[in-house]
């Protein structure tokens, strides 16, 4: 996500990657890196003259807030469907089963700007315990679909009948069985379980996107 935005704020001052390099005194290779995309979650320090050159947040910048208006043009000149930033909702895990079916807008918390490619049922959560940890960290923001299907070894948000919370796991799927796996290795409070009929996934996850604040 950064990177696309990135290129449009470049497309819009018409600036270069090497001399955007010299007036923020960032090395090359670390911009070139972000705007290829091969770094998703630079450094604050990269970010904030990035984002301070560009006169944007550094929420902004990294699609945690909807950009200016005026971006949306920047976009479609330099190429890119408008479709290509979507903006989601960021629901509390408690609310998304209600907002699934009700869409009623005084659940959303706020909007993030993500790719192109999601339903407009899309949502953002964020991950609210460890059991995922390291590769899902607590804290981490989820970006999940529930129309996109779920897949082996992919990472679901289910709603386990009898249970008071929403979980987040890594799914297997072995023939006719779903399983839903922690991957935390110290939690044994947390067990691998079969996916039962009466339980339900409630989205995919698309994107995973950590936050500094």
């Amino acid at each position: 996500m950064i990177s696309q935005i990135l290129k449009m704020l470049m497309f819009k001052k018409d600036i270069k990657t090497t001399q955007l390099a010299r007036e923020i005194d960032v090395p090359q290779q670390t911009l070139q890196r972000i705007v290829a995309g091969l770094s998703p979650s630079p450094h604050r320090k990269t970010l904030e003259p990035l984002a301070e050159y560009f006169s944007v947040s550094v929420d902004q910048l990294t699609g945690k807030q909807p950009l200016p208006e005026e971006l949306a043009t920047a976009a479609i000149l330099s190429g890119q469907s408008p479709s290509s930033v979507r903006q989601v909702p960021l629901l509390e895990s408690s609310d998304v089963a209600c907002f699934l079916k009700d869409h009623d807008p005084a659940l959303i918390k706020e909007h993030l700007a993500t790719d192109g490619g999601v339903s407009k049922d899309a949502f953002a959560l964020t991950m609210s315990d460890s059991s995922m940890e390291p590769y899902v960290p607590q804290g981490a923001i989820l970006i999940l679909d529930p129309v996109r299907p779920p897949r082996d070894r992919g990472f679901v948000l289910a709603d386990i009948q009898g249970s008071q919370a929403l979980v987040f796991r890594q799914l297997l799927i072995d023939g006719e069985h779903h399983y839903l796996k922690p991957m935390n290795p110290d939690l044994a409070a947390f067990p691998m379980r079969l996916l039962r009929e009466e339980d339900k996934i409630l989205g995919v996850l698309l994107e995973l996107r950590h936050r500094y604040d």
